[in-house]
């Protein structure tokens, strides 16, 4: 059971801390409102049992500017993707319940991609979830979006750790080989616990900030473009991606498929399965920002990463009501869990 962030609060008030919310105060200089932020988030970190995640509030780099954001007026429809595996199926209820009370994007539908043993669980899954709120979601193998020959080469590489890599391939077929409707990408074991606006109507989509930053993400990025060293990281856990923006990512490379980015990608980590890349959110995010920085507004991501299991349905208002003030998602990363048992 989650800890409710308001009592965290008051425990850490009580113990000597200013308030920790009021960073508008004359009194509250750069300086210390960054010691008293590091100091609250680090007490809350050890009263959650929780991974590394980021408040609201700026990030290192004050490059987001959360006054220039999009426009509420009649906001475009959003096809929601999600890439699962049966491991995820515990936390899936609540990602999709989480789009559903709090995109204010209309969604026009849910699709699900899963391994082809598991398509009788999770469309057993799905339809316990489609009664509930009386809509229909879509389930889908995952081998009507990569050949064969794209898995081979990818699991003959990196084996047990194979699964990670093609989930990011999934992720970016579904929107290339999907309509024009933008795609709202997000990961099976993450939900959206605040009202959140992705996509305005002139195609101006939010991006959000993290501070998840891997050196070979971006290693590799400079290895298929002279891009800039970054600033910020963009492994946020949901992205909205539109797929002229994409197609233009691709044709500016010079890659003509997912299956040449995969292959390049091996050829960068060669034998080493140690070295990591980022082929959809990192990749999408770092060069739409270069390509198209006229549709881009950033934001900050404002995640919190929790080990324990995720709430039923009876108790997600109380985690939306407890997070949502100072957090936008919550994730239920299941190596988290892993590593704390």
């Amino acid at each position: 059971m989650l800890i409710s962030l308001r009592n965290a609060v008051r425990w850490v008030e009580h113990h000597g801390y200013w308030n920790p919310w009021d960073l508008n105060s004359s009194w509250f200089d750069s300086y210390s409102r960054n010691r008293k932020i590091d100091r609250l988030h680090r007490a809350l970190l050890r009263l959650f049992r929780v991974s590394e995640s980021t408040p609201q509030r700026l990030s290192a780099i004050g490059i987001v500017d959360e006054d220039n954001q999009l426009s509420s007026y009649n906001p475009p429809n959003l096809d929601i993707v999600v890439v699962a595996h049966p491991k995820d199926f515990v936390t899936l209820p609540v990602t999709i319940s989480s789009l559903m009370l709090n995109s204010a994007n209309p969604i026009r539908k849910f699709v699900i991609y899963v391994p082809e043993f598991a398509l009788g669980e999770a469309r057993k899954l799905s339809n316990e979830i489609s009664k509930i709120y009386k809509r229909d979601i879509d389930v889908i193998s995952e081998k009507t979006l990569v050949t064969e020959e794209t898995m081979r080469i990818i699991r003959e590489t990196y084996h047990e750790r194979s699964g990670w890599l093609l989930q990011q391939i999934l992720k970016l077929e579904a929107v290339l080989k999907g309509d024009q409707t933008p795609k709202l990408i997000i990961d099976a074991d993450t939900a959206i616990v605040s009202r959140q606006l992705f996509l305005d109507h002139e195609g101006r989509q939010l991006l959000h900030v993290s501070s998840e930053c891997q050196a070979s993400y971006y290693s590799f990025l400079s290895e298929l473009a002279d891009l800039p060293t970054p600033f910020n990281s963009h492994v946020n856990h949901h992205m909205v991606m539109q797929r002229d923006i994409l197609n233009q990512i691709m044709i500016y490379l010079g890659i003509a498929s997912t299956h040449d980015l995969v292959k390049r990608a091996l050829d960068y980590c060669g034998t080493d399965p140690t070295l990591t890349v980022s082929l959809d959110y990192e990749f999408y995010g770092q060069f739409a920002r270069a390509l198209a920085p006229d549709r881009i507004r950033l934001s900050r991501l404002c995640n919190l990463a929790v080990r324990d299991l995720p709430p039923t349905r009876k108790t997600l208002d109380k985690l939306l009501t407890t997070t949502s003030r100072n957090y936008k998602s919550v994730s239920f990363h299941a190596y988290l869990r892993e590593a704390g048992s």
